[in-house]
């Protein structure tokens, strides 16, 4: 994943955040392995410490079911 992608992503999903309700915003954010992977290297001791990864106020996690260009919001 490119930063200008992975700038993208997180635009969109900023902007679906601030358009729900904060009840309707879910705790996690679900984006594909790649992009969690980009986002975990860039945070190494996050990872190495077992701490759970954060963007924009959500937790991050992965599921192949989701293309690289989008996201989803979770419970």
């Amino acid at each position: 994943m490119t930063e200008i992608g992975l700038g993208a992503l997180l635009d969109k999903a900023c902007s679906e955040i601030l358009r729900r309700r904060p009840a309707q915003r879910g705790s996690r954010l679900v984006v594909n392995p790649d992009v969690y992977r980009t986002v975990a290297a860039a945070r190494p001791r996050e990872v190495e410490r077992g701490i759970p990864l954060m963007v924009l106020g959500l937790e991050l996690d992965k599921s192949a079911e989701v293309p690289p260009n989008m996201f989803r919001l979770a419970e």
